[in-house]
């Protein structure tokens, strides 16, 4: 049933909203391809109250160039996104970024992960140890540490975590969804995706 009391208004009412995640107090990020009529934000990503009203203490001046189709919300507060954006607030970043709890981009965190075809970083995961999942298609890291993965590990400062699959990581069919507990779990299911689409094909 429709809640009534839940009213986002003009908040994200020109385009999609593909992307949600609820913070601890009960705040909605919404993410997205979208824009406000009135100007309420500046589009692609906005933050509301639980009742559904525009959260006026989240930077309304955020810039991101294209659309974000992942956000996650760290336990420290900060926030997670993956898109198929090349800049936010005009300074580079591709595909995967961080923003502070009140929205402002997160300055020390610059993932250097680019993504040549698809829509960029579908797919986000936080491990227990602060460590990060990204998924897609034909992910890269910008310094030439991965060529062409689907799903990648980064530390929790952005950089590739080479210890992981090849280079930083794994090549398979487009990841869609890679949400884990642990790096054991993620092989676990890295190889029954592989199963799967292996006797799909055959």
């Amino acid at each position: 049933m429709l809640d009534p009391s839940f009213d986002p208004g003009t908040a994200a009412d020109l385009g999609y909203v593909n992307s949600i995640a609820i913070q601890n107090d009960g705040k909605i990020l919404a993410g997205g391809f979208f824009y406000s009529s009135m100007g309420l934000d500046s589009g692609m990503l906005t933050r509301l109250n639980p009742d559904g009203t525009l959260d006026d203490t989240f930077d309304p001046y955020l810039y991101i160039d294209a659309p974000v189709n992942a956000v996650l919300v760290q336990p420290d507060g900060k926030i997670l996104l993956g898109g198929s954006f090349v800049t936010i607030d005009f300074l580079v970043r591709r595909s995967v970024a961080r923003l502070e709890a009140n929205g402002t981009l997160d300055y020390g965190f610059d993932a250097c992960v680019a993504s040549s075809e698809g829509n960029g970083a579908t797919a986000l995961g936080l491990q227990p140890d602060g460590k990060i999942l990204v998924g897609g298609q034909a992910i890269a890291g910008t310094t030439g540490v991965s060529d062409d993965m689907e799903v990648v590990r980064l530390n929790p400062n952005g950089t590739f975590d080479t210890s992981f699959g090849t280079n930083g990581g794994r090549s398979h069919a487009s990841a869609r969804s890679r949400a884990t507990r642990s790096s054991a779990s993620v092989s676990k299911r890295l190889a029954k995706c592989r199963l799967s689409m292996r006797q799909a094909w055959e």
